[in-house]
This record gives structure tokens, sequence and C-alpha cells, in this order.
């Protein structure tokens, strides 16, 4: 670019001193038709004065770039500083929360394999394995043996029993949890409570027995958090409200 820039001012300055130079028997330039005599060191002064002069201003472009730039980074952290990025030391607390929670998790995973071996088959002379599932205000009495894979609750097929896809799939829950679907027959008796309370309390019963019937299927059933028996309840209604947070109408006048 520099070099650019200083022939074209050559050039300029050539033509500043009469018309373009041509390069014969050395130097000599045309002018309406007559040929002078060369001024070479005129034009070796002009070139050293436009080649200077190119790289003065480079120098100064640079400068001025250099300039911006180191402004702009300062502007960068200044807005760092306001801004709420976490700072190295918080970014390297949070990789070591991250490793004491995986850490915890795997202590907690090696607790329930140590628990899992402590325990023993929990079954009756027939073989069967009895539980007593809850949720909300339904109680499940849950009995569980090997066989073909019949669930019945209150004598009912649980299908009929409940009508909706999504308590059905809160029964065998438990059995895809521990790859046993279609392994095992279970007879329930639930009452209390509404038809959701019931499947949840079903649900809970069938995991408390597979436990019984073999300990190995507790880590899977415990890692899909089936063995934590959900203790939310409708909340009790307060006087003076129409349920329990809700306030009635309040009119100013």
């Amino acid at each position: 670019m520099a070099i650019r820039t200083a022939m074209a001012r050559l050039r300029a300055s050539a033509g500043s001193l009469g018309g373009p130079w041509t390069k014969g028997e050395g130097w000599t330039r045309r002018s309406s038709g007559s040929a002078g005599e060369s001024d070479p060191e005129e034009v070796a002064r002009a070139a050293r004065e436009s080649m200077e002069q190119a790289e003065r201003e480079a120098k100064e472009n640079l400068r001025r770039e250099t300039q911006e730039a180191m402004e702009l980074l300062r502007q960068l952290e200044a807005d760092v500083e306001k801004s709420d990025f976490p700072s190295l030391e918080e970014i390297l607390e949070t990789d070591l929360d991250e490793e004491e929670r995986s850490l915890r998790r795997d202590e907690e995973k090696k607790k329930q394999e140590d628990i899992t071996k402590q325990r023993v088959r929990v079954v009756d002379d027939e073989g069967k394995a009895n539980a007593v599932g809850k949720r909300k205000a339904s109680v499940a009495n849950v009995v569980l043996w090997q066989g073909d894979g019949t669930y019945t609750v209150n004598g009912r097929r649980f299908s009929e029993y409940f009508p909706n896809f999504s308590q059905r799939e809160e029964i065998i829950k438990p059995f895809l949890a521990t790859s046993t679907l279609g392994q095992f027959n279970v007879s329930a008796t639930a009452r209390g409570g509404g038809l959701s309370g019931q499947a949840g309390a079903v649900r809970l019963g069938i995991s408390r027995a597979l436990q019984f019937y073999d300990p190995g299927f507790r880590p899977s059933l415990k890692a899909e958090g089936l063995l934590t028996r959900d203790a939310r309840v409708v909340e009790s209604k307060k006087t003076g409200k129409k349920k329990a947070r809700k306030s009635p109408q309040w009119s100013k006048r």
C-alpha cells in the first residue's frame, strides 16, 4: 500500500515538473514535442520525499489503529466489570461444587448397594410379597407373586378400574423400572380417596412389594423415586376464607 502511494506521488511530482518522464539514455522529459535534458536528481528527490511521506502515513495509521484497539479493550474490560458475568474464582467454585455433587451421588449409590446386600428376601410361605402403599387419603394393600402379568384392583382388572391412561401408567412404572413387566401378578385392595390417590397408593405398594420379593430391585426403584412416600395432601380450609388460601371478594364501598 505504501509503495503504491509513493509511486502515485512520484507520477504526480513528475507531472508537476513539466510532463511525463521516460527512460532512454538517462532520464528525459517529453514536453510539447521537444526533448529536454534529464534531471535525475530532481526525480530521485521527489521519489525519496514520496516514500518518506508514505512511511510517515503508514506509521500514523498503525499508531491510530493501535490506540483504537487499546481503547476498545479498556471499554470491554469496564463492561465486564459492570456486568453480572461470574469471575474466574466463581467459575472454579462452581466446578468444585459439581465435583462434590458427583462424589455424593457416587457415595449414595454405593450406600444403596451396601444396603441392598444387607437386605433379605421377605415373602410368605406361598412365595408372595405383601406391602402397603399410601397416597393422599388412599391406602392400598398389595400382594405380589410370580405370574403372567395379571393386575387386579379390588377384584377388577386394573385397566377397567382405572379408566385414565395416566393412572394405568402409574401402576406399571415399577415394572418398567425393574424390567419385569409381565413377570408378576398383582392383587391390590385400595380404599379411601379418589382414583388418582388410589393409583399412587397401588404404585407405592407394588414398588415396596418388588423390593421385598427381590432386594436387588431396590437401586433401580430408588433411582426413579418409586420408594418415596408422596406426602403431599390438600391443604385444609381456613376459617374466614373460601378455601385454604382464597379470600372472599373485597369491596371498598
